[in-house]
């Protein structure tokens, strides 16, 4: 029966010592995020974070503050990733981001960092239309205006926007010089073989 008991005492102690262990490592982790956050390395940031994460998942109650303090920081961390996005004129790769802030910021009840998230997208497209129509790129302008627009049909500006730049798509068509068609070529289609032939001219005797 002694033995027994100090085998369970053995088996807690190692338990007590691995989770310790885990404790540390997913502690240091979490600091790592941190400090990847103070020199603005959000994808690394966020890759200790989610690490540090599930780590503490598996830890139980001890790390239930570690775990909370990660969810709270996970979301704000993948919305300045997709801000970056946005300045690097990655649109579609942004939108899908910000879908995905969107998603987990619900999911860890970030009110906040969601409904930022979801204001950023038809403001990205916009920005997107706004610098495209600055280089007279009235086509690409449309476009960014388009998905605003559709994405926020109260957005006046949008619309009218939207309306200008597709006027001054079709007024720019409309206005490029067009090709002259090719005249025919003078070159005479007659056959070959088929000319004319040129007698040769009678020459004058010469009198003496």
């Amino acid at each position: 029966m002694k033995k027994f008991i100090l085998a369970i005492a053995a088996a807690f102690m190692a338990a007590s010592m691995v989770s310790a262990q885990d404790m540390a490592q997913a502690t240091e982790l979490y600091n790592n995020g941190a400090t990847a956050i103070s020199m603005k390395n959000w994808t690394e940031a966020l890759d200790y974070f989610q690490k540090a994460l599930e780590m503490g998942k598996t830890i139980g109650a001890d790390a239930d503050e570690l775990v909370t303090n990660c969810k709270n920081a996970i979301p704000g961390v993948a919305l300045e990733i997709a801000k970056d996005l946005i300045k690097d004129k990655k649109y579609e790769e942004a939108e899908t981001k910000l879908a995905e802030v969107e998603k987990i910021a619900t999911e860890y009840e970030n009110a906040e960092v969601a409904e930022r998230a979801k204001e950023l997208v038809p403001q990205m497209w916009m920005q997107k239309g706004v610098d495209a129509l600055k280089l007279k790129d009235f086509a690409t302008a449309a476009d960014g205006f388009a998905k605003s627009y559709a994405i926020d049909t109260t957005a006046g500006r949008a619309g009218l926007l939207l309306g200008q730049a597709l006027g001054l798509f079709f007024w720019a068509r409309l206005s490029a010089p067009r090709a002259r068609p090719r005249r025919p070529s003078r070159l005479s289609s007659t056959p070959l073989g088929t000319e004319r032939r040129l007698r040769p001219r009678s020459r004058c005797p010469i009198s003496m």
